[in-house]
């Protein structure tokens, strides 16, 4: 009996025990805002590098043109400032946040998922 309770425990906890996920704008890596930011810009490429952990710099394009775009974590903020180049002229500016939770114990499971989104040209 000891050694059931000892196989099928550790086994109930992995199908239905505890799971917490948390995701957000304020720990995301540079792959998840590259991703949030092409959804957002509706990209058809974007090239994003980081030089640390809050800046980033790239290149992409969109419907309106090829452009450049300085990125910029403020706390759970995402900040973006791009500019077009040449022929398409302007620039654009927004920013954005979002975060997602999952808890779970005993295979009773809660999500919640928020964004934030605002953009706009100057």
């Amino acid at each position: 009996m000891r050694f059931t309770t000892l196989v099928v425990l550790p086994l109930v906890l992995l199908f239905q025990g505890c799971v917490y996920i948390h995701q957000s704008s304020g720990v995301a890596h540079t792959s998840e805002i590259r991703q949030h930011l092409v959804s957002q810009l509706h990209c058809e490429a974007l090239e994003l590098s980081g030089t640390d952990r809050d800046h980033f710099s790239g290149t992409g394009r969109n419907d309106t043109g090829e452009f450049t775009i300085a990125v910029q974590r403020e706390g759970e903020q995402i900040k973006f400032h791009g500019v077009y180049k040449e022929p398409a002229k302007g620039t654009f500016s927004g920013s954005a946040s979002w975060s997602k939770s999952v808890r779970g114990f005993l295979g009773v499971h809660k999500s919640k998922v928020s964004e934030q989104d605002s953009m706009g040209t100057p």
